[in-house]
């Protein structure tokens, strides 16, 4: 490997994060690493239901504007400011003076809080995945009761948790380079090929172009102060801005990487599985009930356990596998995303405490898991 790509990684998981700090192998390393943090089920359970909700095609201009401007330009900061300091986000404020210390305590606070119940929605998303390879079809399409039979079985939802937990505290303990980079480098493009094969199949099905007319054409007569703030929130979910998590994987960048051009890759990038995620479920909505009322009616876990496998099951034959391949997709999201989650209260403990790595992570995994069984 030549001098210029070389990686650099703590010797040992055990390193303390005071010495050599490790860093992303080049700019794609980075900008897949961030699109996967910022892909996650807000992009794909979230996002269909606002813009259902909020006049289509008015909802994703005002969406598209957010992101190209403001969402952009916070995005450059925090990865700047974790470049700058080589720091997580409680050190990388403070270096720019005591004032704004507590800055980087407030968004260091939202990854230990999200993580746990993201992980906890990612272990339902695990036995989803599951349940498409040996349950029928129709078992998970009976308006909710197989899905609150699951999560009111203590035994069986904490161990689709614990599965979800031991594949992503497995790719954090492995490191920058040898776990999350690398974890990216495949869950990424196979989570767009997915989306891109399922969106282009559902938009085959009859019915379906009336759906992608009712998502991509504006509706104004819907445009309020709600829209606006939707469409603002979801800005910042989509781009994981605000949460520490940009902060500390800036603090991996080589100094060599332009941030203003990876900001931008990664925010059409984030843009684009956005996008699609709305193909492939209003459509699909229509495809299955005739409207986007469903989708429109119903966001998060309603929406994605309850409201779409039944979509799945109006889908004949191809229920099954469609129904497996979708959750897959939604797993490999949620799960780059708890990914980013853990490594940024892995590195602020380690950061703010002076701790080696390995001992930052075992504090999160007690953490997360403790809570997240809770």
């Amino acid at each position: 490997m030549s001098s210029d790509t070389r990686i650099i990684e703590p010797k040992s998981p055990g390193d303390s994060a005071a010495g050599s700090r490790a860093q992303w192998s080049g700019k794609l390393a980075f900008v897949l690493a961030a699109a996967a943090s910022a892909v996650g089920l807000g992009s794909m359970w979230r996002f269909p239901y606002l813009a259902a909700h909020y006049g289509g095609g008015a909802f994703l201009l005002l969406f598209v504007v957010f992101v190209f401007t403001l969402g952009i330009s916070l995005l450059t900061l925090e990865v700047a400011f974790g470049r700058k300091t080589r720091q997580s986000a409680i050190g990388a404020y403070r270096q720019f003076g005591d004032r704004y210390s507590f800055i980087g305590v407030l968004s260091s606070a939202v990854p230990f809080i999200i993580a746990p119940y993201y992980c906890v929605i990612g272990g339902w998303v695990t036995k989803y995945a599951f349940a498409y390879v040996f349950d029928s079809p129709s078992a998970m399409a009976d308006g909710g009761t197989y899905f609150s039979s699951f999560i009111a079985n203590g035994p069986q939802s904490v161990s689709f948790m614990l599965v979800f937990l031991a594949v992503t505290f497995l790719t954090v303990a492995l490191g920058v380079n040898g776990g999350i980079e690398k974890a990216n480098l495949i869950m990424m493009p196979a989570l767009i090929v997915m989306s891109i094969a399922v969106a282009a199949y559902t938009l085959t099905l009859p019915g379906a172009l009336d759906g992608l007319v009712y998502y991509l054409k504006p509706d104004f007569s819907k445009f309020s102060i709600d829209l606006v703030v939707a469409a603002l929130g979801q800005t910042f979910f989509a781009l994981s801005i605000a949460m520490a998590i940009m902060v500390t994987y800036g603090s991996y960048v080589k100094s060599e990487v332009s941030i203003p051009t990876s900001s931008v890759q990664t925010a059409g990038m984030t843009l684009g599985i956005s996008l699609l995620a709305g193909m492939m479920v209003v459509p699909a909505a229509f495809v299955a009930f005739g409207s986007g009322a469903a989708v429109a009616e119903n966001s998060g876990p309603s929406l994605m356990f309850i409201v779409l496998p039944q979509v799945f099951e109006n889908m004949g034959p191809v229920a099954g596998a469609l129904g497996f391949v979708f959750f897959l997709l939604v797993f490999f999201a949620a799960l780059t995303s708890a990914i980013s989650l853990v490594e940024a209260c892995t590195s602020i403990l380690a950061d703010a405490l002076g701790a080696m790595r390995r001992r930052a992570l075992v504090i999160v995994i007690v953490y997360v898991s403790v809570v997240g069984i809770v």
